[in-house]
């Protein structure tokens, strides 16, 4: 998943070879706005079949915070 992840992230970044650890910090860290967060969650919606709460963005500081939400929002789709 932290793959799958790091790909979108690159893409929505426009840099293929950028690192991207589950520690680092959105704005600060990857230099997201708001504009590419909202970018960047129409991606994982479609990578990974998700649907993600407008109000659960705000909670997306860490890549980490990410790789959690769709974790638990996958479980929550196979039950």
């Amino acid at each position: 998943m932290i793959e799958k992840l790091q790909k979108i992230i690159r893409e929505a970044k426009g840099d293929d070879k950028l690192s991207v650890t589950p520690e680092m910090v959105l704005i600060s860290d990857l230099k997201l706005d708001s504009f590419d967060v909202a970018q960047l969650v129409n991606e994982i919606e479609n990578e990974f079949g998700i649907r993600v709460n407008d109000r659960d963005i705000n909670n997306f500081k860490t890549v980490k915070n990410i790789l959690d939400y769709i974790e638990e929002k996958q479980k929550q789709k196979q039950q």
